[in-house]
């Protein structure tokens, strides 16, 4: 008999493989522990996997999205916000793009582009822009800023207020691939247009 040295239960040592490198031959962890051991490394590696696909596909969409964001554009975006985040007047802000990449749709362009601060930025994710704020302990200021900050973007888009939303609302339903991007580049608010004419309803 002997003790594992992860579970702490005595076995005999038929329970116990071999292990060249110790001094009675034997491992001093239990084959179950050992197999448990395998099986949490191996979902490990799995989910690292996972999270290198996904970046790498995020990656991929990005750079099939349409881009007009120069340094000049950046600055002047930051200027009409008071160089502050559109919601809560922090400095420390970064690049929010109100129709995340993982849609499929909107891109890095200033009509998708509000300057919030990086904590935020991190909670929100690829979240829902408007499910995500309701999220929030928002103050009547930030609400305030949030639908001044949704009609300057909706002017941007050459949109209603509500059409705006039933846009952001349209690239969250219909998402895209990166093959469908490449297929029809076209910016996505004149994708949502041709669709709304159509007589598209979400």
């Amino acid at each position: 008999m002997r003790k594992c040295r992860k579970c702490g239960e005595e076995k005999s040592l038929e329970e116990f493989g071999e292990l060249s490198a110790s001094k009675d031959g034997k491992n001093p962890r239990c084959k179950p522990c050992v197999r448990d051991r395998q099986n949490t490394r191996n979902k490990l590696k799995h989910v690292q996997q996972y999270n290198i696909n996904k970046a790498h596909k995020r990656r991929e969409i990005e750079k099939a999205l349409p881009q007009d964001v120069t340094a000049g554009k950046w600055k002047a975006i930051m200027k009409r916000f008071g160089n502050r985040c559109f919601l809560t007047g922090s400095t420390n802000v970064s690049f929010e793009h109100v129709i995340p990449f993982a849609t499929g749709h909107g891109g890095h362009i200033v009509a998708n582009l509000l300057p919030m601060d990086k904590a935020l930025n991190l909670s929100r994710q690829d979240k829902h822009f408007g499910e995500w704020f309701n999220t929030l302990e928002a103050t009547i200021e930030m609400h305030d800023a949030f639908d001044e900050a949704f009609e300057y973007l909706a002017e941007l888009n050459g949109l209603t207020i509500d059409l705006f939303w039933e846009y952001v609302y349209y690239c969250d339903a219909y998402r895209r691939t990166e093959e469908e991007i490449k297929a029809d580049p076209r910016p996505s608010v004149e994708i949502f247009k041709e669709w709304k004419e159509a007589g598209g309803v979400i």
